[in-house]
């Protein structure tokens, strides 16, 4: 009988010797984990304060975008080398047309412009292609710094703060003793987590905000050279309306001669449509000097 109970009292104490082990396991992984943690704040708020490193990952940005920028350098050429050749082609034919003497020469001069002025159109489209592509291409290469600056780092601090949610979890089934260091075990888990993951967003922000400086700087310069390029087309498709104007005054002059020498009419009606006709075209032509000269500064010499 009393083996029996030495025996009782051995599995008993041994019962026990096993979940103290066990809740001392279970505890020494979720200190463990809570560690974890505080190395990830300890390294994030290092990271937060290092200026050195954040002008480094400023200079990255600055970098890829400027690749980005000279790996299209040599289409980008070669699109303005034939965008300004398309524009003195349509100059040239835009002149011919407001300065050509007869309605024949005239329409010659206005077919040229058109083909002209269509080539120009569709350059302006490949600009404004390449213009999204480069726009697509930088922001792609700048978050690509944002993510290698921070974002294997998130990365680690959010898995460190779910395995150490997990470990302390199993101390709740424990016993009071156990719970009251989950709790306080929880609680620095929250502050830890909080302190790597609020160093790590200022640091991002940082980045984002220079990132977008650049961006907003390059895109700036593409909206200036595509709104030069538009101006120039408007200048240019003017001038071939106030052609095309003038070729109507013409054709409508002679028309109008030649009624009125097919009705006999007097010498005064026929030298006042021909007055009437200088003066139209001389009006025409004025205008079109002062208004938007051909030689404008906006067209390449």
């Amino acid at each position: 009988m009393h083996l029996l109970v030495r025996v009782l009292a051995i599995c008993v104490m041994y019962v026990k010797a096993s979940e103290h082990a066990r809740a001392a396991s279970v505890l020494e992984r979720a200190q463990n984990a809570v560690s974890e943690l505080e190395s990830r704040c300890k390294s994030a708020k290092a990271l937060a304060g290092n200026k050195t490193a954040i002008a480094e990952f400023e200079a990255q940005l600055q970098s890829a975008a400027a690749q980005i920028e000279s790996s299209l350098q040599k289409r980008r050429a070669q699109l303005t080398d034939k965008l300004r050749a398309t524009q003195n082609k349509a100059r040239t034919a835009a002149r011919h047309a407001n300065f050509a003497n007869g309605t024949a020469n005239i329409t010659t001069a206005l077919d040229e412009a058109d083909v002209a002025l269509a080539t120009l159109h569709n350059v302006s489209n490949e600009f404004e292609a390449l213009d999204r592509e480069q726009r697509y291409q930088v922001s792609k290469a700048l978050q690509a710094v944002r993510k290698d600056a921070t974002g294997l780092a998130q990365k680690f601090a959010q898995r460190a703060e779910h395995i150490a949610d997990m470990v302390v979890d199993p101390l709740y089934s424990l016993g009071d003793a156990m719970e009251d260091k989950a709790d306080k075990l929880t609680d620095q888990r929250t502050d830890l987590a909080s302190c790597a993951l609020d160093a790590l967003d200022e640091v991002d922000t940082q980045i984002h905000d220079r990132a977008e400086k650049i961006e907003h700087h390059g895109s700036e310069a593409l909206q200036r050279d595509a709104d030069n390029r538009h101006d120039v087309e408007m200048h240019l498709q003017r001038q071939v309306q106030r052609a095309v104007t003038r070729r109507a005054a013409l054709e409508a002059v002679a028309l109008a001669n030649f009624q009125v020498q097919g009705s006999g009419a007097s010498f005064g009606a026929i030298a006042l449509v021909a007055f009437t006709s200088v003066a139209c075209t001389f009006v025409i032509l004025m205008r079109s000097r002062r208004v938007s000269p051909l030689n404008s500064p906006l067209l390449p010499q």
